[in-house]
């Protein structure tokens, strides 16, 4: 092989065991748009068990309709709908969760019974809740109903919670802002992901035309192959050392944010793993290509 091509060769190689690695690393990344990352890793974490134990305990989600009491199936619609709509597979953001009516109603008659009874020379105010005192001659039902009336609040008429409304992602909010920025960030990202491996096969490809096809499959397979081991090395040594980067705020959100991290190395092995396997393939298909005869002079 003449000089030059040798040298486009080596180039061609360089650069192929670099683009690999950083594709494996930004499709593990896609992971984090999945659902069962999240349901998983809160699966072996326990947070599932520890929420479902603690459910009647957390009077803000005791109103909460957890299908078969468990937490769990409720997360994973949510995430799934969330995510959907962080992906751009879906234009609604859809966060609808059911409750229990009588639930949410008795949840409220025991905030009103804990404002202060009016005196006799006070007025309770009707229109907001600063200052807000309950009448000697209602009950506390009987005040919710007019108070929920006169300020035109529906919220027992429905038997759904749009969460968008409580975390602030209702269309035209800084919080809707900020997830349409990483909608568009995300879409990037795709595009990324598909230019880089739109560049790995061209540099194999590469490889391949310039150099005879034998070795250029041969070295095309050598550089993936490096490229997973390479992957491998770096992603074994953060997993050694990730747990003295993990704050040791308390046992449950350790558990958790070490499951993140397990569940994102797993997946990362998995990724370096096929990679290792295209390149082995790839250096075993050249055994069975045939030199070209050389023509006699």
């Amino acid at each position: 092989m003449k000089t030059w091509k040798t040298t486009i060769v080596i180039i061609c190689a360089a650069l192929l065991i670099m683009t690999s690695i950083l594709l494996i690393f930004l499709s593990t990344a896609s992971t984090l748009l999945s659902p069962s990352f999240y349901t998983d890793s809160l699966e072996s974490s326990g947070t599932f068990d520890y929420i479902d134990e603690n459910l009647e305990k957390i009077p803000e989600t005791s109103f909460i309709k957890f299908p078969d009491n468990s937490s769990e199936e409720l997360f994973e619609e949510l995430i799934t709908n969330f995510l959907e709509y962080i992906r751009g597979d879906s234009e609604t953001l859809d966060l609808n969760a059911s409750v229990d009516t009588s639930k949410v109603k008795d949840f409220f008659i025991t905030r009103v019974e804990q404002l202060p009874v009016c005196q006799s020379e006070q007025i309770s105010s009707q229109d907001s809740l600063e200052g807000i005192c309950r009448p000697q001659n209602q009950t506390s039902e009987e005040f919710l109903d007019e108070f929920l009336e006169r300020n035109n609040i529906t919220i027992l008429d429905k038997d759904t919670i749009d969460l968008k409304e409580i975390y602030d992602l209702k269309k035209g909010s800084e919080g809707r802002e900020t997830l349409d920025n990483i909608r568009n960030a995300v879409s990037y990202y795709w595009l990324a992901v598909g230019l880089i491996a739109i560049l790995s096969m061209t540099l194999v490809f590469l490889i391949i035309i310039i150099s005879p096809t034998k070795s250029g499959l041969k070295l095309a397979g050598i550089s993936i192959t490096i490229a997973s081991i390479i992957t491998f090395m770096i992603v074994t040594i953060t997993s050694f050392s990730i747990q003295n980067y993990i704050p040791q705020v308390n046992p449950l959100l350790n558990s958790i944010i070490t499951a993140f991290a397990d569940e994102l190395i797993v997946r990362l092995y998995i990724s370096s793993l096929i990679a290792f396997t295209a390149g082995i393939i790839l250096f075993i298909i050249s055994f069975f290509i045939k030199k070209p005869k050389r023509q006699p002079s």
